[in-house]
């Protein structure tokens, strides 16, 4: 089928240089996503502790596992722009993703914020062995979960462009930060402890990265992704404002689908109303490639 190949030509080893930069990254990962676990198991030395870290946990990863099929295969198209040198076609791409993403993100945890400890209290209903019920909890790890994810489109374009080696000592401070936070706080305040260690390495990552990939890839102004940042916790600020006076309570999984349903819409319509106010021209851009990869 491929007929153009030319299967005499000598392998171009050159092609697979970056492998060992990409798998010290991948490797850094793992160490920061599995350190907060290994941090209260010997710190703490409670595994209920870890029981109730990895409940809440589990609804994080969730919510990501969900986002991550929106960005799914988009490394390689991003990748193949830059590989041809396509600026404007990059900038504008990379524009309207980043500004449905941030849209995307904000609907999503801004649900989460108002609908993670409900769903806590149904999912642990009747276990007694230890507290379930900590709302700080839910609030850092739902936290941590938005700052993870409002660096993915860097994130991404740092795949695409295959820039692991220039990344490698900033991912170091960042899996650095997780660790020797961590430890710290932890004996003092547990689960907290780890996920403001989290944090602290997100906020870190989410600056180095809006400063770093538009100076080495996009060459676009840090500006409108800060604004877009500035919008995200404006917009979830606007949508939790009413829950404080409203006590969100849950019987069960049904009551509880139909109040994040209606949670959903919710913030879909503040979040839309709000980047049609700044942005009403990507926005309308944005809508439109969504919905055309939705036909497709």
């Amino acid at each position: 089928k491929y007929k153009f190949i030319d299967y005499k030509e000598k392998p171009d080893y050159e092609a697979l240089s970056k492998r060992w930069d990409a798998l010290y990254l991948q490797i850094l990962g793992a160490i920061q996503s599995g350190a907060p676990i290994v941090i209260l198991t010997f710190v703490t030395k409670n595994l209920k502790v870890v029981s109730v870290y990895t409940i809440f946990n589990m609804v994080i990863a969730g919510l990501n596992g969900i986002l991550s099929i929106f960005i799914s295969g988009l490394s390689a198209s991003f990748g193949d722009v830059i590989a041809k040198g396509e600026q404007s076609i990059l900038q504008k791409a990379y524009q309207e993703f980043e500004l449905f993403y941030y849209m995307l993100i904000t609907i999503v945890y801004s649900t989460a914020f108002i609908l993670i400890m409900p769903f806590i209290r149904i999912y642990t209903s009747g276990i007694t062995d230890i507290n379930y019920n900590l709302p700080l909890v839910g609030f850092l790890f739902v936290l941590n979960g938005l700052l993870h994810n409002i660096k993915t489109p860097q994130g991404m374009l740092v795949i695409s462009a295959g820039l692991f080696k220039e990344t490698r000592v900033q991912t170091t401070i960042q899996g650095a930060i997780v660790i020797i936070i961590g430890m710290v706080l932890a004996p003092s305040i547990g689960i907290s402890g780890v996920l403001i260690g989290s944090i602290l390495s997100h906020f870190y990552r989410d600056i180095e990265l809006a400063f770093f990939i538009p100076r080495n890839v996009t060459k676009i102004s840090i500006r409108k992704s800060a604004l877009r940042v500035v919008r995200i916790f404006a917009s979830i600020s606007i949508i939790w404002i009413p829950f404080l006076f409203v006590e969100v309570s849950l019987g069960g999984y049904f009551s509880w689908i139909k109040a994040a349903i209606v949670i959903a819409i919710f913030s879909t319509f503040v979040v839309v109303i709000i980047n049609l106010l700044f942005e009403k021209e990507n926005t309308i851009d944005a809508t439109k490639r969504i919905v055309r990869m939705v036909k497709r």
